[in-house]
């Protein structure tokens, strides 16, 4: 068990590093590189969803999170050449949710209205 712990604590510091995440530790880490995403003009909420499509369609398949900067940290957003993690809160919930750069869309070619 100690070596699972210990290499757990390892990749997650990695991680951090990687980003150089400089917040709260007790933050859970959600991996979401399978979801196109994108942020709304004034990086207050990422929006995201398993499809594409349905994501620049507005189709009521993606969702919306709040961006929530924690306490100690330099910002929320941390953006790394392949992918990017996000400090997010949901329902009270707050994660580091990691996506693939690859998959984001632009805000203005999906259709929120």
């Amino acid at each position: 068990m100690d070596s699972i712990l210990n290499n757990y604590f390892k990749a997650r510091q990695e991680l951090f590093d990687y980003f150089g995440y400089d917040g709260p530790t007790w933050i859970g880490i959600s991996d979401d590189t399978s979801y196109y995403w994108c942020f709304d003009p004034d990086e207050e909420n990422v929006y995201l969803s398993p499809h594409e499509e349905e994501l620049i369609k507005g189709l009521p398949s993606y969702s919306i999170e709040t961006i929530y900067k924690p306490a100690g940290a330099d910002t929320a957003i941390y953006v790394g050449a392949a992918h990017t993690m996000v400090c997010l809160t949901d329902s009270g919930d707050t994660y580091l949710r990691l996506f693939d750069n690859l998959k984001q869309v632009d805000f203005y070619d999906c259709d929120f209205s």
